[in-house]
C-alpha cells in the first residue's frame, strides 16, 4: 500500500507499507498498544459505572 504526505516545506514524500511485514516487525508494540487502549477502555468503564451507581442529583 502506498502513501505520501507534504512535510512544513511542501515537498511530496511517499512511502510503502508491506502489512504482513510491519505487524512481523512490531508486533511487540502492538501488542503493548492494545493492552494498554483495553486498560485505559477498562478505567473509563468503570469509572461510568461508578459514576452511575454513586450518582446523586443536585439537591
Amino acid at each position: 500500500m502506498q502513501f505520501h504526505f507534504f512535510d512544513s516545506r511542501g515537498n511530496r514524500h511517499e512511502f510503502f507499507l508491506d502489512y504482513p511485514l510491519l505487524i512481523v516487525e512490531y508486533s511487540d508494540q502492538i501488542t503493548r498498544l492494545v493492552k494498554y487502549s483495553v486498560r485505559l477502555l477498562n478505567i473509563y468503564l468503570i469509572n461510568l459505572i461508578l459514576n452511575l451507581i454513586c450518582y446523586t442529583p443536585e439537591s
